[in-house]
């Protein structure tokens, strides 16, 4: 009789044992349980204000300077050119052919660009170098980094005439492009 009751109780102890041993997720039915992976993307995008500024200098007879600022919003790591119409502020009106001495002011364009998390592009070049289809300048791009809804600042600078220059409205267009980096 003994036997009998210790075997009770070792029945008993191992079903009660067996019910602690299954885990919860036992007790779901496979069907369910869902799972969903989620992924997600950020292209990369640069672009500047596009708004168009006008500098009104004065007298470019005299050495000046006069600066202006752009917003620069890169996501990825960029790089940036800038071009000039004319190479020189030029006389409206001046024959291709007439000389530049008589009729342009050659400059400076210096170029800030402060990058998300610390440092700056700053770069300088002169008009000439940058005329449309001349490739004097090289211009630093931002290495890993980026620039996210910074504003940038650019100053152009120049020196005294060299030479009596023919009276009227002298004028360039700069044009400023940054680019996601290949």
């Amino acid at each position: 009789m003994l036997a009998k009751r210790d075997f009770k109780r070792f029945a008993i102890a191992a079903a009660e044992l067996g019910v602690a041993v299954y885990p919860a997720s036992a007790f779901h039915p496979a069907g369910n349980t869902v799972k969903i992976a989620v992924r997600g993307n950020i292209e990369p995008s640069c672009s500047t204000s596009s708004t168009v500024s006008s500098l009104d200098i004065g007298n470019i007879a005299k050495a000046g300077s006069a600066a202006a600022s752009f917003a620069v919003d890169c996501n990825a790591p960029f790089q940036y050119s800038v071009r000039s119409e004319k190479g020189a502020m030029r006389l409206a009106g001046a024959p291709a052919t007439a000389p530049a001495r008589r009729f342009g002011v050659p400059y400076d364009v210096h170029i800030k660009i402060p990058l998300t998390f610390g440092g700056q592009i700053d770069d300088t070049c002169n008009s000439r170098a940058m005329r449309f289809g001349a490739f004097g300048c090289k211009f630093t791009d931002s290495g890993q980094k980026i620039a996210v809804n910074q504003t940038a600042e650019m100053e152009i600078s120049w020196g005294d005439a060299q030479q009596l220059l023919a009276a009227g409205q002298y004028s360039d267009q700069l044009t400023i492009t940054v680019s996601v980096k290949p």
